[in-house]
């Protein structure tokens, strides 16, 4: 087998097993899970196909194969470019004295804050107790499952962990990143003012971008995210700052 099978086939099973822990581990509902079954499957079958184009019987496969090669260099290239920024950005540091921290908020159960929301509100609760002058706008609304808005949970969860409330502003309507940028900009006091973007690591360069569309001026602080799951976010997120850039946002 050539080196172009060997590949594809390894990364393949990787796929797919990887499916498999997502499963165990978030459960079928996890989101972005059928791309790695969908992945291991296409590259699996690639691996069996591959060596085809390698044989005279097939006339078509000759002309195929050169722009099939420069394709998948061009979409790598792309690719590991754009995930060397997601990463850079992700590890930022930022001011300790803006006088605003928005929060971008992320799924609540029920009334209770996911492992990556409470990964975020930790990050938050650190810097608002190193800067104590700043306001913090914590911005999502209700979804599906959710029996509060994202900022409800998210306020009371800095309540109990000792920020004032009258710090704290609630953005509940915003359902995106887009719409957590476009309603979170309406409680500051002037256009301008230096904030700092509170999410996680893996969001912090589209989050960014969707600000800096918007006219705020702002820092990205990323939030850890789960161990598991950190491949599968980060994949994820290439395609969500893909589908950004194609519709204008960023």
């Amino acid at each position: 087998m050539n080196l172009f099978t060997v590949t594809f086939l390894l990364i393949g099973v990787c796929c797919i097993l990887y499916f498999g822990i997502i499963i165990l581990y978030a459960g079928p509902k996890a989101s972005f899970l059928q791309f790695w079954i969908v992945t291991g499957m296409l590259l699996i079958l690639a691996a069996f196909l591959y060596p085809l184009m390698d044989t005279d019987k097939i006339a078509i496969w000759k002309y195929i194969k050169p722009v099939a090669v420069i394709i998948l260099i061009l979409g790598a290239a792309i690719f590991i470019l754009t995930e060397i920024r997601i990463i850079a950005a992700g590890c930022k540091k930022v001011s300790t004295s803006a006088e605003y921290v928005i929060v971008l908020g992320a799924q609540v159960k029920g009334r209770v804050l996911s492992k990556t929301l409470k990964k975020r509100m930790d990050t938050a609760c650190k810097y608002l107790k190193e800067n104590k002058k700043a306001k913090v706008i914590v911005s999502g609304g209700q979804g599906e499952g959710e029996d509060i808005s994202e900022a409800e949970a998210m306020g009371s969860y800095l309540v109990k962990q000792g920020i004032e409330p009258f710090r704290i502003i609630k953005e509940d309507q915003s359902v995106n990143t887009y719409e957590n940028m476009k309603y979170s900009k309406k409680f500051l006091k002037e256009e301008g003012v230096p904030v700092v973007l509170i999410t996680s690591r893996f969001h912090v360069y589209r989050a960014m971008g969707i600000a800096k569309r918007q006219g705020l001026k702002a820092q990205g602080l990323g939030a850890p995210s789960d161990h598991v799951l950190t491949l599968n976010y980060y994949i994820r997120e290439f395609f969500a700052v893909v589908k950004d850039r194609l519709i204008g946002n960023i």
